[in-house]
């Protein structure tokens, strides 16, 4: 179902859960104003950041766009998110 989508791992999602929740939080934000920003439930984007479903492209986009980051490579934390995939092999 990729690409990153409800086929991942659960440890997958825990990652970028906590990614999420790492950058948000460098930004000063609570999980109401990334919600409000990304115009969707406070209950989804706590199901992001606790690992229990994964951010869609499209959503990756727009986290990315909200947490004004210069990339998906930065939401996903570049060489700490391959390493995190070898891991897992």
């Amino acid at each position: 179902m990729s690409p990153l989508g409800h086929d991942l791992s659960r440890q997958t999602k825990l990652y970028l859960g906590q990614r999420i929740v790492q950058l948000r939080e460098a930004k000063g934000w609570d999980r109401s104003d990334l919600a409000r920003t990304l115009e969707i439930q406070w209950g989804t984007l706590k199901a992001l950041e606790d690992g229990k479903s994964a951010p869609r492209l499209k959503m990756m986009l727009a986290l990315v766009e909200a947490l004004d980051l210069p990339s998906i490579d930065e939401l996903i934390g570049g060489t700490m998110f391959v390493r995190h995939l070898e891991d897992k092999r």
